[in-house]
């Protein structure tokens, strides 16, 4: 399990992620906002992408259907992230079922291209030194 200052180093990625999965229309502006406050936590692309599809999606991907149009304050992330963590290592969790995986990696891919936007817009920034 995570100590607390590295939860506390991520939590604002997590947040920055969770924006992803707000039930509301995706557009250039939430990409630039995300990829700003992606920036400003110092993790490179392949660490977000493995907090994206390994802490993040599993908690906020069903969204879709549960309609959450303003997000999340950053405390009911830091929990609903960590309860998600705190179950994952568990045994059964572990053995949970493969369709239920199955479906989260298709709701996932519903996201690939606004994460990509995402990566793009932060790449961007990255080389302007914004």
């Amino acid at each position: 399990m995570l100590d607390d200052a590295e939860i506390a180093r991520r939590l604002p990625a997590w947040c920055a992620l969770s924006e992803l999965f707000v039930d509301t229309e995706f557009d250039e502006a939430t990409a630039r906002s995300i990829a700003r406050q992606l920036q400003t936590t110092g993790f490179d692309d392949a660490a977000l992408d493995l907090m994206l599809r390994r802490e993040v999606a599993p908690v906020f991907v069903r969204n879709v259907f549960a309609g959450n149009w303003t997000g999340w304050k950053a405390e009911d992330v830091r929990e609903m992230v960590l309860d998600h963590l705190r179950r994952r290592e568990r045994w059964p969790a572990r053995m949970a079922s493969p369709l239920l995986k199955q479906f989260d990696k298709m709701m996932l891919s519903a996201f690939a291209d606004a994460w990509q936007q995402v990566r793009n817009e932060l790449s961007r920034q990255r080389q302007a030194g914004t």
